[in-house]
């Protein structure tokens, strides 16, 4: 769900009534209407109300907040034959009126049609552009909103202050965009100058978007608004922003990542502080390996009011739970923080079973060496049911977990669409190879994802130096000794080599 934070513009009822009076002007146009019979020689009885009628009866529907019977008269109005010939002005004001009526009522795919139309001249104002944009968004076609905005970022200088900046980091970083309208939306929130302080993958992503378009020079100075730890490391670990990156760009990951926690405390202590925030303080805590921290944080987390069920606050309280099992684990005390992944596996993700912790409490139950329950706890998350990356996820669990027990059946078809759909998640792919020690398949499988350059920037991040986990079980400890082989190979360093460098990062490394 969106957090549209859209403004708010007074009285939309009583707004409405002026606006009509610009659409429908007694007497401009005629007040009586007669219809033709087409299959006869002459005129017929009138067959509707006169325009003026109309305007009567919509006018008292709204005044008696009889919304819906107020836009079946506007619809009246713009479909009758008189109002053909009244001016451009009224009839765009009409269809605007359509459309807000529309959204009072919770109709954004019908309202935006009438929007769309009411705010195609040049002297449509922000807040009938605002209205089209609540529309589009509230209806799902995010493609659409997108451009929209894209629009209203050149003509209305200051727009950004009226929105939500989380609304426009959603809009931005949806999956939905084709390349050419995310990339329009992100030059336009450059050139506005989004001052958004977590915006830093929006300008990897713009970044991106320029060298893909040979456009580099363009893109060096963004290298500048780029801060955040994650974000920075990719643009001085990849060899393809050599070219773009000044030559006084430094990489303090240290400091960096300081900056970055500071920055999410900050959030944290707001007075409008939402769940997300809480999520990402906590995150970032345990990433620094400041497991009692992080675990303070989700403990004041849960403390707040209970969010609505299956809203988006929902959501965040779910992975709040999730990073207080995962700190408990690390805090060495597995029985709580089993307790905890059961607890955020029962939450509903959108009114349905919870698949994301479901497959985190397989997980778990494997590194506790706990694998018929790992199985089990995996054992209804099917194909179709879930997106190929999750399915992978579930199926790394049933297959280690069951290799584990020797139940070869079980493991086998799992190993096999691993193997078979490694880009659908390559870690996971990656992952599985680990668990039965197949470092040859594992070197071959590093090197195929560093050479697809779908995948080869998240691939380099598992090749850097991060600090271990405390409390590691030996699952844990397995897995980590075999990747160190892995990577340390001759021929995956040369593989890792063409595409980047790697870093000692002050972070606990990605779990594959």
């Amino acid at each position: 769900m969106f957090a549209l934070g859209f403004p708010h513009y007074g009285g939309f009822m009583f707004n409405t009534l002026a606006l009509l009076a610009l659409a429908v002007a007694p007497g401009d146009i005629g007040s009586a209407t007669v219809l033709t019979d087409f299959g006869a020689s002459r005129p017929i009885a009138i067959a509707q109300d006169s325009l003026p009628a109309l305007q009567e009866k919509f006018t008292r529907a709204l005044q008696q907040e009889r919304t819906e019977e107020a836009l079946g008269h506007v619809k009246a109005i713009l479909g009758h034959p008189d109002f053909a010939r009244a001016p451009e002005q009224r009839r765009l004001s009409a269809l605007y009126l359509a459309g807000l009526l529309n959204l009072e009522l919770g109709r954004h795919a019908a309202a935006a049609p009438y929007l769309v139309e009411a705010t195609s001249v040049p002297g449509a104002t922000q807040e009938q552009w605002f209205y089209r944009l609540q529309a589009q968004a509230g209806a799902g076609d995010l493609s659409a909103a997108a451009a929209s905005l894209t629009i209203m970022l050149d003509r209305f200088p200051g727009v950004l202050d009226d929105l939500s900046d989380r609304y426009v980091a959603q809009l931005v970083h949806s999956s939905e965009l084709d390349d050419d309208t995310a990339f329009r939306l992100r030059s336009a929130l450059y050139e506005a100058n989004w001052d958004y302080e977590f915006a830093d993958w929006i300008w990897v992503s713009l970044i991106n978007d320029l060298v893909k378009r040979d456009r580099g020079a363009e893109a060096a100075p963004m290298v500048a608004r780029v801060s955040l730890p994650d974000a920075r490391l990719q643009l001085f670990s990849l060899h393809r922003y050599d070219a773009i990156r000044p030559a006084d760009a430094t990489l303090d990951l240290q400091r960096l990542y300081a900056s970055s926690l500071e920055l999410q405390r900050k959030a944290v202590e707001k007075p409008d502080a939402a769940l997300s925030d809480f999520v990402a303080y906590a995150g970032g805590l345990s990433e620094r390996a400041q497991f009692e921290q992080a675990l303070a944080i989700a403990d004041a987390a849960l403390a707040r009011p209970a969010p609505e069920a299956d809203s988006e606050d929902a959501e965040q309280l779910t992975w709040i739970m999730d990073i207080r099992s995962r700190a408990l684990m690390a805090l060495g005390r597995p029985d709580e923080a089993l307790a905890q992944m059961q607890a955020a596996m029962a939450r509903s993700e959108g009114g349905v079973p919870n698949v994301s912790q479901t497959i985190n409490l397989g997980w778990l139950y494997m590194r506790m060496g706990r694998n018929a329950e790992a199985v089990e706890a995996v054992s209804e998350v099917t194909e179709g049911a879930v997106s190929p990356y999750g399915m992978m996820q579930a199926l790394q669990v049933r297959a280690c977990a069951a290799a584990a027990m020797g139940d070869e059946a079980t493991a086998a078809p799992a190993f096999a669409h691993l193997a078979e759909n490694w880009k659908d998640a390559s870690a996971a792919a990656y992952g599985a190879l680990a668990c039965r020690g197949d470092e040859e398949g594992m070197a071959a499988l590093m090197i195929a994802r560093l050479t697809d350059p779908k995948t080869a920037d998240d691939t380099l991040q598992a090749l850097h130096t991060y600090i271990d986990t405390p409390n590691m079980t030996a699952f844990d400890i397995r897995l980590s000794e075999v990747h160190r082989r892995v990577i340390a190979r001759p021929e995956v360093i040369a593989a890792r080599d063409a595409v980047g460098q790697v870093y000692e990062v002050p972070t606990i490394g990605p779990e594959f």
